[in-house]
This record gives structure tokens, C-alpha cells and sequence, in this order.
């Protein structure tokens, strides 16, 4: 394996310790920790990053639910879509870089942590079509090689075979697993 030449290296990755962001807002670790992050292809130090605790947690737990409770409640779903689309091309436009973050904080090679990112950006923006698309029904997974469940329910109803039980405070869920073909909920498939 060579290693990634300074000049190589993302901007990001120069200076002080990378800090948590909370609430759109760069904080360190609150004990003030840090650890250093290796390469696993050279052994060579990536970057130093904030070390988080518990109490960390808590205050991102508090910026997520007021961010929650905040204008985002409040947003149309084609608002919602608009934004989630504006953070997918913001993760296009860096995607080499991250991609190569990627790439030296783990090991895999630049080509699946790209490949990942494509993955990541095809599901953002497939999810962010749903802010306005779904109606109750299990709608069609385009992402090649995955099965999608997805099971919409009305608040304190959930479902256990083909019996309502209640399930307080549940409202749905989405999930994609990798498989041969497109599937959807109640095991048809889709070509």
C-alpha cells in the first residue's frame, strides 16, 4: 500500500482536533478527550478527533429534538424533500474527498468508499421522493439489489401477522436490505 501524500491529504483533515458537531455548532468533547485516528494501510495517524461522552450524546439527543420540534415540524413535505435534496448535492460536490476521508479512516479502497458514497446518494435522494410520495402503500424500491419493507402506521396501531396490536407512539418504519431483487413489504417481488 502507498501512502497518501500530504498534498493528497483533504483540507479537512489539517489543524487543530476535529470537533463534534451539535446543534450546527463545533464543540469539543465536553471532558475534552481526544483520540487519534489510524490508517489501517500505513499505521500512520489520520487525525486527532474530539472523543465524546455520554454527556455529549445527551446534548446532541437535546439540539436533534429541538431541531425536531422546531421549524422542521412545521416544514411542507416538498420543503422537506427540496432541503434532503440540497444535502445530497452538498454530499455530491465533496465526494472525492469524503471518499478519500473514508478511504484512510478505514482502509477499503478508494473505489468502494466512492462506491458507498454513490450508494449513500442514491438512497438519500430516493428517501427524500418519499417526503411527497408515500400514501399508505408499500411503494417500489429503485435501488438495484435491495428489498424494501416499508410499513406505514397510524400513531398507537402496529401490526403482528395480519392482526393490529398496539404499539404506542409507533408511527413507521423503512428499511432496505441488500437481496437479489427489489421486494416489497408482504414478499412480492418486482423485477
Amino acid at each position: 500500500m502507498t501512502t497518501i501524500e500530504p498534498r493528497q491529504r483533504p483540507h479537512f483533515l489539517a489543524g487543530p482536533a476535529k470537533q463534534l458537531l451539535i446543534g450546527g455548532e463545533w464543540h469539543p468533547a465536553a471532558l475534552g478527550a481526544t483520540s487519534i485516528t489510524i490508517d489501517p494501510a500505513t499505521g500512520q495517524p489520520v487525525v486527532e478527533v474530539a472523543d465524546g461522552s455520554g454527556e455529549d450524546v445527551d446534548k446532541a439527543v437535546r439540539a436533534a429534538r429541538k431541531a425536531f420540534e422546531g421549524p422542521w415540524s412545521r416544514f411542507t413535505p416538498a420543503e422537506r424533500m427540496a432541503l434532503i435534496l440540497r444535502f445530497a448535492d452538498i454530499i455530491e460536490s465533496h465526494a472525492d474527498e469524503l471518499s478519500l476521508i473514508d478511504t484512510l479512516d478505514m482502509g477499503a479502497p478508494l473505489a468502494r468508499s466512492r462506491g458507498g458514497i454513490t450508494a449513500g446518494l442514491a438512497r438519500l435522494r430516493w428517501n427524500a421522493a418519499q417526503a411527497v410520495s408515500i400514501r399508505g402503500a408499500a411503494p417500489q424500491n429503485s435501488l438495484p439489489g435491495q428489498f424494501l419493507t416499508y410499513t406505514r402506521q397510524g400513531a398507537g396501531r402496529g401490526r403482528r401477522g395480519d392482526h393490529p396490536v398496539e404499539q404506542p407512539g409507533r408511527l413507521g418504519t423503512v428499511e432496505a436490505r441488500p437481496g437479489p431483487g427489489v421486494g416489497l413489504h408482504g414478499g412480492a417481488q418486482a423485477g
